[in-house]
Parts: structure tokens; sequence; C-alpha cells
């Protein structure tokens, strides 16, 4: 409110007079607030109307306030309102952590494993978007995709809620990456995700990968890089000296076996 007793605008008639908006300026208004317009109603009191424009900003304001220049008062100074509060909306998401997948085969999925998610004072939908190799459902067992879509209530509030995870890997690598959560204004969250995709191979003597002969059981690794990125793949290698094994292939990765009689 503004208030000096006696004060009046200059060349005020009667009925609504516009005023000019510059002569008005706000003192410490949050981002994306301006004066729209001013309109004298009577010679003492005005109604000045002002704009946002969707601007971000997270902090509660308690010393806003308008003043009024004196060109357009009959006293010639200018006169400040009282503090004016202003509530923001400080989207906030959290989130948990969740372990590692460890080495799971290709082409098969792992156990679930879950984390959660809430978040305040949203102005929209949550959207969650898991990496390549990796899914993401609101149920266990079922529902399983790449994204998920979380719709908070007219409080902006999304309650905690649990996010089941699962490995399913489609190529050979060593995965690394993240869930992303993200909603218009907020600071997007990550949850980190890992995983190794390997195949599984036994063979009788030895067993040539990649160009190298394997004599002993274990995993084995070949890392190669492709534009500048490294990409590894993982062989779960198990010499059987009792089984018998033809050439093969396994996803499109060729391998040799040398031993074609039981021993």
């Amino acid at each position: 409110m503004l208030f000096r007793s006696n004060e009046t605008f200059k060349n005020y008639t009667s009925g609504n007079m516009s005023v000019s908006a510059s002569a008005v300026t706000l003192n410490n208004a949050p981002a994306g607030v301006s004066v729209s317009s001013v309109t004298a109603t009577s010679s003492t009191t005005a109604n000045v109307v002002l704009s946002y424009n969707g601007t971000d900003f997270d902090a509660n304001l308690s010393n806003f306030s308008i003043t009024i220049f004196g060109s357009i008062l009959t006293a010639g100074s200018p006169i400040t309102s009282n503090s004016i509060s202003i509530s923001a909306y400080n989207e906030t998401i959290s989130v948990s952590t969740i372990a590692g997948f460890g080495k799971v085969e290709m082409g098969t999925i792992s156990t679930e494993k879950s984390y959660t998610v809430s978040a305040s004072q949203l102005q929209g939908n949550l959207t969650i978007t898991a990496p390549f190799g990796f899914q993401v459902s609101l149920s266990s067992g079922s529902g399983f995709g790449s994204t998920l879509t979380l719709t908070p209530n007219t409080s902006g509030t999304i309650s905690s809620t649990t996010i089941r995870v699962r490995f399913a890997p489609t190529t050979l690598n060593v995965f690394n990456a993240n869930i992303s959560h993200a909603s218009a204004d907020a600071a997007s969250q990550n949850v980190s995700v890992s995983g190794t995709s390997f195949i599984s191979v036994t063979a009788c003597d030895s067993y040539i990968w990649n160009g190298t002969t394997y004599t002993t059981s274990g995993d084995k690794t070949f890392t190669t890089t492709n534009n500048g990125a490294d990409s590894t793949a993982t062989l779960r290698l198990t010499i059987d000296r009792k089984s018998t094994r033809l050439n093969s292939s396994h996803a499109n990765i060729s391998y040799a076996v040398f031993c074609l009689k039981k021993k």
C-alpha cells in the first residue's frame, strides 16, 4: 500500500486516468516482473498492474516494493509502498541411489533393483528416462520400458515413489549411464546405473576370440575404440576338456574351437 497524507496525482480531473508506466519503478522485483499499466482511479488512488513473463525464480521475497515518482505527484517527491511478500515456486526433485547390476549375459534380463523419487512444487509432469540397455517400471515384473511419466497432485507434489529398474543388454559393453528425471523449471536429477554384458562360451581345449587364443576358463575382455569412445566386450569362457564343440558363432562374433573329440 502507498500512503501519504494529502498527496494527489497531478492533472487528475475525473474517472480513470492513465499514468505512464515509466513513472513507477519496482524495487527488489523477482526476475520477469515488470509494470504493465498504471491507472489513477481518483486523485489519491491508483491501480498498478504488474506482468510476469514466466522466468523461473526460486527464492521467496519479503522486501518487494513499488515507488511512484514525484514527477506525477503534487508534492513533487516520490512515495514508496510498504514491503510486499512474494512466495516463489521452488521446484524440487529428489532421488535415492541404486546399486550396480554387475555382469549380466547379453540377451537376458537382470533381476530388478529399485530406488525412490519424490518431488514438490512442480509445474508439470515428471519424466523419467532410462539410458540404452536399461528399463524402468512402476510395477515389479511388468510394464518395463525406456520412459515413465509421473503426474504431480494439484500442489505440485509427487510423494515418494518406487521405481523398478532392470538391466537388459542387447550389445556387449560396459555400461555406465544415468536415469534422468526432468520437469519444467526444476533442476534435473540423475540416478547412475551400471552393468557389464557378456557372452558365455564353453570350449574343449582352447578358444580363439578376437585374434587371441585362450586356454583357461574365466572372464575375458576385448576393448575397441570408435570415434574416440572405448567399447569393451566381455566373454565368460569355460574350458571343458571333456566336451565336444564345433565351430559356431554368437551374436555376430565368430569363434573357433580346436577340440573336435572328447578326451
